[in-house]
Order: C-alpha cells, then structure tokens, then sequence
C-alpha cells in the first residue's frame, strides 16, 4: 500500500531544495519527486520517506558508467563486457509500460541486480555514490518548480535521507573553501607547461600529470585514478592556486549544471516559519484581532482561521464573536505557517481547498513543527466523503467540520477543543 501523504502530482511550494527533501522524508511518502529548473529534470526516488535512486537529466549513462568502473575495482562481476551491455540494452531504450516514472539508468540499475551483477551491498554503495553526485547541484539550486508522483518505486535500495543531506552539504563546504580557483567539480584541469612553477615539479609527477591532464573533468579523473574527486581536487588545488594547473570550463553538456560556489547563502523560504518571539512584542488594542498580530493578553483564547475566502472568515469571526476568543484571520496559504508560529494558537481551523497550497498539505507542515504536535487543527471542507476524511486524518488533523455548518456546529466544535 502506498503510504504517501502526497495525493496528487501537484507542485510543492518551495524554494528551498533542502526543505522540499524534508517535506518528503517527513511525510515517508512513496514515489517520484520531480524537480525541474534551469533546463534540467532531477528525479528523485523515495520508498517510505528513505531515498532508494536518483538521477538527473545530464548525462545520465555517462554518471552511471563512471560509477559502475569505480565500484567494478571490488565487484568481480562488473566486468566491461557488462557495462557495455547495460549502455546496449538501456541507453537508447524506450521506458517499459508499467516503468513511466523510472528513467532508463534506473531500470539499468534493476537489472544488474536482477542478473546478480550486484548484490545488495554493491547496489546500495553505488546509489549512495550516485545520490551524491545527483544531490550537490540539486541542493545549490535557487529557485525550482516540483511535482511528487506517487507511486511504488522499485525498491533498489533504502537510504537515509538526512544522513546524505548531511553529507553532501558538507562536500559542498569543503568545495567552497577552494573557490577561489575551483567552482564545479566538472572543470577540466590541464597541465600548464608555461608556469615557472610546474618547471620545478619532479620530472616523474611532472608526466604523470602531463598524461593524465587532458581533457578529464574531476569526476572522471577521480574514477581513472581511483580517487574521490573532492579528495583528488584537494590535492591538485596547491597546483591549482600557482597557475602550474589551469582550469577550463565544464564541457558545454556538463555547463548547464549550476557551480558549488553559492551553495549555502541563504534564499527566503515562503514556509519557514519566522523566529518565535521569547517576549512578544506590544501591540495597541485597536489592532487586536487582525492577521498575524500577537494578542496582548491571556484571558482570552487565540484561534487562527485559514481561509481564501474573505467571506467564510468574516462569517466565522461573526459567529465566534460572543466568545471569549480572540479571532485571527489568515488568507494567503503561503504565509500561514510563518502567523501561526508567531500567534501560537490554542486551536486552528484549516479550509482544504486552497490555492497554491491546499489544507491538507498545509496540515502537515504545521503538525511537522515541534510547537504544534498537540495543537487541535480542525479541517473545514465541503467534502463530505469517507476519503477526504481519511486523507485529513494522515494530514495530521484532529478532527473535521463540513460545509455548509451552523453557528451551533461551530461552537460546539470550537469548545471540544477550548476552553471559552
């Protein structure tokens, strides 16, 4: 059964790579996360909430070859008659009916595991290596626009997703302290036999590094010299810095990936939330009872509606009214989260549909935050099915109130949840 919590292949909103990642790791969804931007298409496969495969759209046989030479030092039966068996069988390869979300390189990988080419151990280092690979560009992204697919992935193998992330994001520290001189591991390094410098270079590493210099990006000459790149482009960089080894550009396929350099500035975010106030800030009474203004005292209950109907809050706050509750009325999904972390609320009533992003999956950003794990949040639809009720439910919701509903409905719910 798929336990994904993303019910449609609709965008999520976003502009955080890392936060994107986390959406699905959190929510242990199954299926495809599809990301796109600057021309590229990364894929991203999730069994369970744990990474299982993942790919992107540059070169994908060319990063799967590489990695299969490099594991094939300790793997037997990955001899060079297999791998130019898997590019014959899969590279120009039409996608199977029941595969349209596995890429080609995917079903690659199925299949050396299906002809014991691999075992389970081999498989799992290998998409480890090629997560990290796939994940570095993905993670410097500054703007993007993804889909999650829902569907049950073939389960190659289960990787935790916060220790890559973790890992990658370290990789990409240690390549922003060289960048200076080095900004994409996919730069060409070539010996420069003009440099005073590489004169003075013993003569035996002077045409080693004359051979072996010629054309190869740093992944490539990691793979050829048996090497993780980071570690090789570390100790190439003294070289690098004295102009005795000069940098070309990636190679025109490889430019369309974006360079490490920028990777950790910070983007805003529309759903991180803004810092909790320790003490909050004082607010004069007349603005009491507008969005995203923290209520001057505790005598009455702070509750939080989230609604693009300006019409359906106005009702609401009508019929509360009477009530010793102080009303909060929120309409732009997007900036949700950020109100409602600084308000705090004793109770939250969500509408589902909305645009941009719908209730459910608003749900499930509130109830991911530590503050709100026990905090009553009321779905209010007019979806009446038992599915609907069912996917509130997985939201995180604690309960849910149909549309068309009476002021008596209303508050009964309300006083379920609060004491008024």
């Amino acid at each position: 059964m798929n336990s994904s919590v993303f019910d449609t292949e609709q965008p999520i909103v976003s502009y955080s790579p890392i936060a994107v990642l986390e959406q699905v790791i959190n929510n242990r969804a199954n299926g495809c996360l599809r990301v796109t931007a600057n021309g590229i298409e990364w894929r991203l496969y999730f069994h369970q909430g744990q990474l299982t495969y993942g790919t992107h759209s540059v070169e994908p046989f060319e990063r799967l070859e590489r990695h299969l030479r490099r594991l094939g030092n300790n793997a037997p039966h990955l001899t060079s008659a297999v791998r130019n068996q898997v590019k014959t069988l899969f590279l120009t390869k039409e996608p199977q009916p029941n595969s349209s979300h596995q890429t080609q390189d995917y079903q690659a990988v199925w299949w050396l595991l299906q002809q014991q080419y691999l075992n389970k151990d081999e498989i799992g280092i290998l998409i480890e290596n090629l997560l990290k690979e796939v994940l570095e560009p993905y993670i410097v992204l500054k703007k993007l626009n993804t889909e999650f697919i829902p569907h049950i992935p073939i389960p190659l193998s289960h990787i935790n997703g916060k220790n890559i992330i973790e890992s990658c994001t370290e990789r990409i520290v240690e390549w922003q302290k060289m960048s200076n001189y080095i900004q994409s591991p996919y730069q060409r390094p070539y010996l420069n036999e003009e440099s005073k410098v590489t004169g003075s270079l013993p003569v035996l590493q002077r045409e080693k590094l004359k051979k072996i210099l010629i054309g190869f990006n740093f992944y490539q000459l990691g793979v050829l010299l048996n090497q993780d790149e980071l570690t090789l482009a570390k100790n190439l960089y003294p070289l690098v810095s004295k102009r005795a080894i000069i940098l070309k550009a990636p190679s025109q396929v490889f430019e369309q990936l974006p360079n490490l350099t920028t990777a950790l500035e910070e983007t805003p975010d529309p759903l991180v939330p803004a810092p909790v106030y320790q003490n909050p800030p004082t607010v004069n009474k007349e603005n009491t009872g507008k969005p995203g203004v923290v209520p001057t005292t505790s005598a009455r209950t702070n509750v939080v509606c989230v609604d693009d109907s300006p019409a359906m809050l106005k009702a609401i706050t009508q019929f509360l009214s009477n009530k010793n509750i102080e009303i909060f009325t929120i309409t732009d999904p997007l900036k949700a989260l950020r109100e409602i972390v600084r308000l705090q609320p004793k109770l939250i009533l969500l509408d589902v549909g909305m645009p941009n992003l719908d209730g459910y999956r608003l749900c499930r950003l509130i109830r991911n935050h530590s503050l709100f794990k026990e905090t009553p949040i009321v779905m209010v639809t007019g979806n009446t099915g038992v599915l609907d009720r069912a996917k509130a439910k997985v939201a995180g919701a604690t309960d849910y109130l149909t549309k068309p509903f009476s002021q008596d409905e209303l508050e009964r719910m309300v006083q379920k949840y609060v004491a008024t």
